[in-house]
């Protein structure tokens, strides 16, 4: 409507504004609401789905095609947008990655900011502290940097100091023994001592992490359909009291729709102990 100079394009622009959700210095448009707070977290950074990022992607882009907003009032939005990043830099999906990027490689181009010419340093605060210092510069400003911080550490706090506009990203990752409160599939672990090896299409398999993660693609999934996969694993190492690991099914286009469910394989220190340190017990 804008591009075709509608007399009816200022009152969808309008419309659209205002159906944003807003929490503290967030904006952004969302397929549901309700789905959106149905789980155990309302706030805006928890159940974030890709549906909503694609929605607010495109509704960064119509806003700055019709050029009754400014770059500036859209910064909250954008926050919304970087705040959904993983740490690679993507979204959920390719599919929403490549809408939310567009968004951000446009608001970019419109807001007219200066390239950063920064000296940045960052400390974290715990167990064992250090300091990084980074410099961003013309000559640099397109390459990543990155800095680790050990495992231990409560805070993070930094300095900037220069001109211009850069992005700085903090991505932290840890493991929580959980199942979803709502699964949107069912999943059944049969733990078997002895079985026939697996026979399953390899150009649908994908491992990880030195062969311990176990990726397998399903073109579709019908409602009430059952798969069974049997999958051979061999122990190459005696290991007491294993934990349990996950096995994790979602939508790969909506990664919030998915299920978890945890096994364990049997084992104890006898497994592990020779000759004597066995003791009677073993």
């Amino acid at each position: 409507l804008q591009r075709a100079k509608s007399p009816d394009a200022a009152k969808h622009v309008a419309a659209l504004k205002a159906l944003a959700k807003h929490e503290e210095d967030r904006n952004w448009w969302t397929e549901d609401e309700q789905k959106l707070r149905s789980g155990k977290c309302a706030r805006w950074w928890c159940w974030v789905r890709s549906h909503d990022i694609e929605i607010t992607s495109y509704a960064v882009l119509s806003l700055l095609e019709s050029g009754q907003v400014t770059p500036d009032s859209l910064l909250n939005s954008i926050r919304w947008l970087v705040a959904q990043r993983n740490s690679f830099g993507g979204f959920a999906s390719s599919q929403d990655t490549v809408v939310g990027l567009q968004a951000l490689i446009q608001f970019a181009k419109t807001s007219g900011y200066e390239p950063a010419k920064w000296d940045v340093s960052v400390s974290n605060h715990g167990q064992w502290e250090k300091t990084e210092r980074l410099s961003l510069t013309e000559d640099n400003n397109l390459l990543l940097q990155t800095v680790e911080f050990p495992q231990g550490t409560k805070s993070l706090s930094y300095e900037a100091k220069g001109t211009g506009a850069a992005l700085l990203q903090i991505s932290y990752q840890y493991n929580i023994v959980e199942k979803e409160p709502k699964p949107s599939f069912k999943i059944e672990a049969v733990i078997k001592p002895e079985s026939p090896p697996a026979k399953l299409n390899l150009n649908l398999i994908e491992t990880k992490n030195e062969y311990s993660v176990l990726v397998i693609y399903f073109e579709s999934l019908t409602t009430g359909e059952i798969k069974c996969l049997p999958i051979e694993a061999i122990r190459t190492h005696a290991v007491a009291n294993q934990k349990s690991a996950p096995i994790v099914l979602y939508d790969y286009y909506d990664t919030n729709r998915k299920a978890t469910e945890y096994y364990q394989v049997e084992s104890k220190l006898c497994d592990i102990c020779e000759g004597d340190e066995c003791g009677a017990k073993c």
